[in-house]
């Protein structure tokens, strides 16, 4: 896990989010939490000061400390976990790359600063349920859980990037059928050629 990166999300959204569980502490900012694991048990004066704000960046923040919400599950393993299908493209968007995932809820989209932090390139992303239903992201490295995420479709998915979507969709298919065609003629021609 990279605590920089925590630390950049963190003091780029101005907002801090410290959960207690029996174990260790999780941070993050309101859309993504980490584990901290084998690190020190954290305060809202000692996290400020390890983020390095001053008194007035310190005020801008809005801070949730406090126990973990019961409705998340950060356990390395739940019953729910379903993993989730990849693209294997990423989308820039209203000034947010993002990632598109495939969910049993159809497509979700997570920004891709949040998997940043999460050192290790094995990750795999799986989906959650909160008990009110409710879809969220967690990655893990092998059976470890390095981070939840929530999704940002709410944010990103429009009428305007679906269409856009759909231009390159075509586009791509109507590249891909002259490539086709251009290879067809090609070997047509070698094969004249040879005779």
């Amino acid at each position: 896990m990279n605590f920089d990166k925590i630390k950049t999300i963190c003091k780029k959204a101005k907002h801090i989010s410290l959960f207690d569980t029996e174990d260790y502490q999780w941070l993050g900012d309101e859309f993504a939490i980490y584990p901290l694991y084998e690190h020190p048990e954290y305060n809202k004066d000692t996290i400020a000061s390890v983020l390095s704000l001053d008194e007035k960046k310190k005020a801008e923040m809005i801070y949730y400390i406090g126990d973990m919400p019961a409705n998340i599950d950060c356990s390395d393993s739940a019953e729910s976990d379903k993993p989730c299908g990849i693209f294997g493209i990423n989308i820039q968007c209203m000034n947010r790359a993002v990632i598109p995932l495939i969910t049993t809820e159809g497509l979700k989209l997570i920004e891709t600063k949040y998997i940043q932090p999460v050192i290790n390139s094995e990750f795999e992303f799986y989906e959650r349920k909160m008990p009110n239903g409710r879809l969220y992201i967690i990655l893990k490295v092998g059976f470890v859980l390095e981070a939840i995420i929530s999704p940002c479709n709410e944010l990103i998915l429009t009428n305007t990037l679906v269409d856009e979507l759909n231009s390159i969709a075509d586009g791509a298919s109507e590249a891909l059928t002259k490539k086709m065609i251009a290879e067809n003629e090609e070997n047509q021609m070698r094969g004249q050629s040879n005779d």
